[in-house]
C-alpha cells in the first residue's frame, strides 16, 4: 500500500538553504558509519513523529527565539494532520504504519530535492511504498 507524506514546499526549501549555507560555511556534517562525510541531506526521519531534518547534527545555533529547532519540519498525512507527538490527532503507531515499520531515517540529498523543485511549487509530497520513496511535488496548485 502506497502512503502519501506531504510538506509545505517553502519549509523543504528552507531546510535545503540552511543544511546548504552551513555546509558552505564548514559546520560539521553527519558521517556514515565508516567515518565518510555525507552530502548535503534532508533525513526523511521516523521515530516518535515523522519528519524532514538536515544532516547539520546538533548544534546549539540550530536552535529558535522560541526554543524549538529550526532544523527539521513535520510531515502531514491525510485525516491526521501534522505526524507530531504533540498533535492530539496524531499516535505513535500511526507513524509505523504509514511508515511500515519502527524508527527509520532515509536520506535525501538537497541536491536531488533542488533539483525537481520550482519556485511556483506549493507542496512536496513523498510517496512510501513497500520498497522505497518517490518524492513529487506539486506546481502552484493551492492545496
Amino acid at each position: 500500500m502506497t502512503r502519501t507524506l506531504v510538506f509545505e514546499a517553502k519549509d523543504v526549501r528552507r531546510l535545503c538553504e540552511l543544511v546548504c549555507s552551513r555546509s558552505e560555511a564548514g559546520y560539521p556534517l553527519q558521517t556514515t558509519w565508516d567515518g565518510k562525510t555525507r552530502p548535503p541531506s534532508l533525513d526523511l526521519v521516523k521515530d516518535s513523529g515523522v519528519y524532514l531534518i538536515t544532516n547539520l547534527g546538533s548544534h546549539s545555533d540550530l536552535i529558535g527565539p522560541d526554543g524549538k529547532r529550526i532544523d527539521f519540519v513535520y510531515a502531514s498525512y491525510r485525516g491526521i494532520g501534522q505526524l507530531d507527538p504533540g498533535n492530539p490527532e496524531y499516535d505513535w503507531e500511526d507513524g509505523q504504519e504509514i511508515m511500515g515499520g519502527d524508527d527509520c531515517a532515509l536520506p535525501i540529498p538537497v541536491k536531488s530535492l533542488l533539483g525537481f523543485m520550482r519556485p511556483t511549487d506549493r507542496k512536496v509530497k513523498i510517496k512510501i511504498t513497500h520498497d522505497g520513496a518517490e518524492i513529487t511535488s506539486l506546481h502552484g496548485f493551492a492545496s
